[in-house]
């Protein structure tokens, strides 16, 4: 149709905002992988814009939603139970603010 034909080649306009947003998630991802880790998580490799974890908290979705930090519980995923997460991969300041609030809950003083 016209307009398919229409929004095809605006899309081809911007080609470099995608490759853009492409490197920040790849760098991005990359980086909350490593630090998770370093907490002593499970991630599991991706591709795509998020990741997946495992921690021995069951938890931690209802804690971070506490300070503002929304993280899917994949408990109800076939083949996965409670402990694994998903997380979308944002900015650096974003993905700061999780990892600090994660550091927070591995030793919380309540």
């Amino acid at each position: 149709s016209v307009f398919a034909q229409m929004a095809g080649e605006e899309c081809l306009k911007h080609l470099d905002y995608l490759e853009k947003s492409v490197e920040l998630i790849q760098k991005e991802r990359d980086y909350l992988s490593v630090e998770l880790e370093k907490l002593g998580y499970k991630v599991y490799p991706s591709d795509a814009n998020y990741i997946l974890f495992r921690s021995n908290r069951t938890d931690l979705a209802e804690k971070l939603l506490r300070d503002g930090i929304l993280i899917r519980d994949c408990w109800d995923y076939k083949g996965l139970s409670k402990g694994y997460y998903r997380i979308a991969v944002k900015t650096r300041m974003e993905n700061e603010r999780l990892l600090s609030m994660l550091k927070k809950l591995k030793n919380p003083v309540e």
